[in-house]
């Protein structure tokens, strides 16, 4: 009985075809499990890309959550630099809620008391020189934003309150003749307060650090909003 190739046998009949033992062979042992094998690299891949992807979102949540936590013990310029890292790789909604809630830390932290006064505090102090510095050497957006919100009040730096006229306007005035624009202003307490400038928190924080080197502010000078001033009373205009 020999091998037929197609052979039409009848018209009913359907046409049939023997393959080659060596075909037979190639395909039951080589390229069957060669797709086999193919096909198992394939599903592995997108199994382990899926893992991957997972595991990224599982760490931006554990990096935003950790960064919640942990975030205020940190120095303020290690905390606006890791912000704006995990900024970027956070979605959007998670990186707005950080900063939002970065931001108004810091104002609290530089907020004025219920007397309207702030204090120069080593901590406000280092809280301000920060935000200037991640400004400067990384344009960081969270720091400009803190600067956009608390950088427009305007405050008096007070070096000095005395219940003499006399003597507050006659330090002013040496304080004028210096470069200082120092002015006296007569307060609701009964004292007189020697100011020596009106200005954002930001550039307050520099004269601050002059004047105290140059041995006209003591260290507990601060600022104040002028909600208990009365009257100017030097300069006169």
């Amino acid at each position: 009985m020999s091998n037929k190739t197609p052979i039409d046998e009848g018209p009913n009949q359907l046409k049939t075809f023997d393959f080659p033992n060596w075909l037979k062979f190639t395909i039951q042992y080589v390229v069957m499990p060669l797709a086999m094998l193919m096909a198992g690299y394939y599903l592995s891949g997108r199994v382990q890309q899926k893992q991957i992807e997972s595991q990224d979102e599982i760490k931006k949540i554990e990096i935003a959550s950790n960064l919640t936590k942990e975030l205020f013990d940190l120095r303020p310029i290690e905390v606006l630099t890791r912000v704006k890292i995990i900024m970027r790789i956070v979605d959007k909604d998670t990186g707005d809620t950080i900063k939002k809630a970065v931001v108004q830390h810091y104002k609290n932290v530089l907020t004025m008391d219920e007397r309207g006064e702030l204090k120069f505090s080593e901590k406000k102090k280092q809280v301000v020189t920060d935000i200037q510095v991640a400004m400067g050497s990384s344009s960081n957006e969270v720091a400009s934003e803190i600067k956009k919100q608390i950088g427009s009040d305007k405050y008096y730096l007070i070096v000095a309150s005395l219940l003499d006229k006399s003597a507050a306007i006659e330090k002013a005035q040496t304080l004028r003749a210096i470069g200082y624009d120092a002015e006296v202003h007569y307060s609701v307490t009964g004292y007189y307060g020697v100011t020596i400038a009106k200005t954002d928190i930001f550039t307050a924080r520099q004269v601050f650090e002059r004047a105290r080197a140059e041995g006209h502010a003591p260290v507990d000078a601060y600022l104040h909003n002028g909600s208990r001033f009365e009257q100017k009373v030097f300069p006169r205009f």
